[in-house]
């Protein structure tokens, strides 16, 4: 299946579960069906401590997921896909210690339950492609855990910086902000890296990437750190759509190619498209990217 096959088979997952939530057929908290009090019990969320909300929860305490029926699972990606965005950063609730990776871990979880929804409507998520040699899933509902993700992130920004900063907040206090211009200069680079943590894209891939991304970007990085900064995330949002959108497409396979090769570019093309899953599209990928672009620019 190629990306522009996949494109529109998630949109019309996608327009699927949004007409079928915009009938009013048990959704949302605020649309649930209430004649169905299992139903109702199922869309209920209960918000952590520090006022953001982690979807379905185990209500009777077995350990097993609420949602096991089509309808229900139909309902629960539905009530997911439309409250994407509100699991955005609030910059009036810093600081928090942990609020970081409780955002973070809000849209990796949000993929497990996803995955066993998809399951439940009998979607096949082993499907994998070859793609020289190596077998790639299709769509691939995982996240790094933020451990994880922090390691990766270590791992590229030692290569990156010559050993000179393994942590963003290293790597930012190496400019002096007076001389240089940080928003559109050591942001970008941060905010690349942190794109190759998510995916996973190996450090010895690093330097092609980072150009590649940069000839096909534009003005758009820069864009993205000045909406976060000034706390307009759901902007921010809107414009890593874009970027990803530009990411995945004719003109970024052949600068990857130009500059890492056809068969390694391939394999990273095949990893990026992966992250565009049933119903959800970016959506997920996109929260896990504004918490940790917000906590760059935060510290």
């Amino acid at each position: 299946m190629n990306f522009v096959s996949k494109m529109k088979v998630v949109a019309a997952m996608t327009l699927a579960v949004s007409t079928w939530a915009a009938l009013g057929d048990s959704v949302s908290p605020s649309r649930a069906n209430t004649e169905d009090p299992s139903v109702a019990a199922n869309l209920t969320e209960v918000p952590n401590s520090a006022g953001l909300s982690f979807g379905f929860q185990d209500q009777d305490g077995d350990g097993q997921d609420p949602v096991q029926t089509p309808q229900e699972a139909t309902a629960a990606i539905a009530n997911l896909l439309d409250g994407m965005e509100d699991h955005y950063p609030d910059p009036a609730l810093y600081p928090i210690p942990s609020l970081t990776e409780d955002g973070f871990n809000y849209y990796r979880d949000s993929l497990e339950d996803l995955a066993n929804w998809c399951q439940i409507l009998g979607i096949d998520l082993a499907q994998t492609q070859d793609v020289y040699g190596e077998q790639i899933p299709i769509f691939d509902l995982t996240l790094p855990t933020h451990a994880e993700f922090l390691a990766n992130e270590a791992a590229h920004l030692l290569v990156f910086t010559d050993g000179q900063a393994s942590t963003g907040a290293q790597y930012l206090a190496l400019f002096d902000p007076t001389v240089v211009d940080m928003v559109s200069g050591p942001h970008v680079n941060l905010f690349i890296v942190k794109i190759m943590a998510l995916l996973g894209v190996s450090p010895a891939a690093q330097k092609g990437f980072i150009a590649a991304v940069k000839e096909v970007l534009g003005s758009l990085p820069g864009k993205l750190t000045k909406a976060v900064d000034r706390g307009k995330y759901r902007k921010a949002g809107r414009i890593v759509k874009r970027m990803m959108g530009k990411i995945i497409s004719k003109t970024f396979a052949r600068a990857l190619a130009k500059h890492l090769g056809r068969q390694a570019s391939g394999k990273i093309l095949a990893k990026l498209s992966s992250k565009f899953i049933p119903f959800i599209g970016w959506a997920i990928f996109i929260g896990g990217v504004i918490w940790e672009v917000v906590d760059q620019l935060r510290s």
